[in-house]
Formats: C-alpha cells, structure tokens, sequence
C-alpha cells in the first residue's frame, strides 16, 4: 500500500509527513498545540519531493507511526521541533 497520494509526483509537489512514537501521538491526537507544548521531541517531520523519496521513506520506518500533513503543519512543527532540541543541547553542553 503506497502512503503518497495516487496522482504522479510532479517537478513541484511537495508532501509533509509527521512520524511519531508513542507519547507524541497521543499528544499530537490531542492537539497539534498539546505536541508543541510539551517537551516531547519524539517524532520528525519530513518534506517530500521526487528527488528524495527513498530518503524519507528509510527515515519513516524508524517511527511507530506517520501521516501526511499539510504544509503550514509542517513549518510549525520543524521550528518547534528545533527549539526544543536547541534547548536540549544547550543544557547538554552549558550545564
């Protein structure tokens, strides 16, 4: 079963996918803000286009579960997503 829409992959499509582990679905089943207001980082975001599809298809298999997003989702999600890593690194690293 294909997880891209059934049209072909043109030279601009783009699709979003959300890859979550457990905790961060719930979340993200909650609320797209329940995810981002946690401290969650369990789960990725991803753009696909044609030149990079086998790419994300091997990164999505690494999660339980993944789903298409829209793109305002996406840009949501990966600047949230980096902040809280941002803040994890700089504890890590400062103390």
């Amino acid at each position: 079963m294909s997880i891209l829409p059934t049209k072909n992959i043109g030279v601009t499509d783009n699709f979003y996918f959300l890859s979550v582990n457990g905790i961060a679905l719930a979340l993200y089943k909650k609320s797209l803000c329940a995810l981002m207001d946690s401290e969650c980082v369990d789960y990725m975001v991803h753009r696909m286009d044609r030149h990079n599809v086998s790419e994300v298809m091997s990164e999505i298999k690494d999660y339980e579960h993944f789903m298409l997003i829209d793109e305002r989702n996406y840009t949501a999600l990966y600047g949230n997503l980096c902040k809280k890593l941002k803040m994890l690194y700089d504890v890590n690293v400062n103390g």
